[in-house]
């Protein structure tokens, strides 16, 4: 039961992060504009976005398996000693890590990609002239997507 109740955070946490990688590519939508004007194909951009969002993917998986061993160890501290089959299903072995590194790579291309994708369409002499105006219409449809998609999980 436990494992159901946690599934409901960490999915507006997910969306919540597609939000906010969502919004960083619109805020570098000049500078990758420029990159391709001068010359860098798309997927040299969609490579150079997807590298960065796995350089936070790989900086943020051991402090998360740290935090989880910290976690694991400390709530089977408060198990009583009478309850001796607690360390039988709550291990923290190979498999924990393989899985959560597996979830960490899918995140990171999942929620990279569509950013790199929409940001290596951008055209550079309207992206540079617009210059920090609003974003065009298919940015605002996926960001409220995004939007009612984290506020039904809210709710």
């Amino acid at each position: 039961m436990a494992g159901a109740g946690g599934s409901r955070p960490q999915g507006g946490r997910a969306v919540h992060a597609a939000l906010c990688l969502l919004a960083r590519a619109g805020a570098r939508e000049k500078e990758i504009a420029t990159r391709s004007a001068l010359g860098a194909t798309r997927a040299q951009i969609v490579t150079q976005l997807l590298w960065e969002c796995a350089a936070i993917g790989i900086l943020a998986l051991p402090l998360a398996l740290l935090l989880t061993r910290l976690c694991l160890d400390y709530f089977l501290s408060l198990v009583p000693d009478s309850v001796t089959y607690m360390d039988q299903f709550f291990r923290f072995d190979g498999r924990v890590v393989g899985f959560a590194a597996l979830v960490t790579g899918l995140t990171v291309l999942l929620f990279g990609l569509v950013p790199a994708l929409h940001l290596s369409r951008v055209d550079p002499m309207r992206s540079l002239r617009q210059s920090g105006r609003a974003r065009g219409p298919a940015t605002g449809r996926l960001r409220g997507v995004l939007l009612r998609v984290r506020d039904a999980g809210n709710a």
